[in-house]
């Protein structure tokens, strides 16, 4: 399994990710029946990549002392993020704690054209920009 958020789905997932990890939100005592093997499915326990973009999680977690990230799923999973330093709403992850320095591989990039990548308008240019999607595709063909 590959998960790939752009702007606040990094948040979304993380705490998906925290929840399931933590028997929290629907994992404490509403996660449906099912196989061990549909369960850890559905705990993301099989997910091999995370690539976010334009991550805003700084913004949420910022005020919190200490800051954690999540646990790693399992011990083949990685974790890519791309930020534009001109995306007021993208930001670099590890800095954040050093259970992130550990867990998140930061790429930062350039994202839009002339117009866009000095601004907040870059925030919508990630998925239009090489540095992204080269790394993307490579990561997406192995499994294809």
């Amino acid at each position: 399994m590959i998960i790939i958020a752009q702007s606040l789905g990094c948040q979304v997932i993380s705490n998906y990710l925290w929840d399931a990890d933590n028997g929290l939100g629907i994992f404490n005592g509403m996660e449906p029946d099912g196989t061990e093997d549909q369960k850890k499915f559905r705990r993301l326990k099989t997910c091999k990549h995370l690539i976010t973009t334009g991550c805003n999680i700084p913004m949420f977690v910022g005020g919190l002392d200490p800051i954690h990230a999540i646990r790693k799923p399992n011990s083949n999973f990685t974790w890519d993020n791309y930020f534009d330093r001109d995306d007021v709403l993208g930001w670099p992850l590890s800095p954040l704690s050093p259970s992130y320095d550990s867990i998140v591989v930061d790429h930062e990039i350039n994202a839009g054209g002339l117009f866009s990548s000095w601004s907040v308008l870059s925030h919508g240019k990630y998925w239009t920009d090489e540095q992204v999607i080269n790394p993307l595709l490579k990561k997406l063909s192995y499994y294809l």
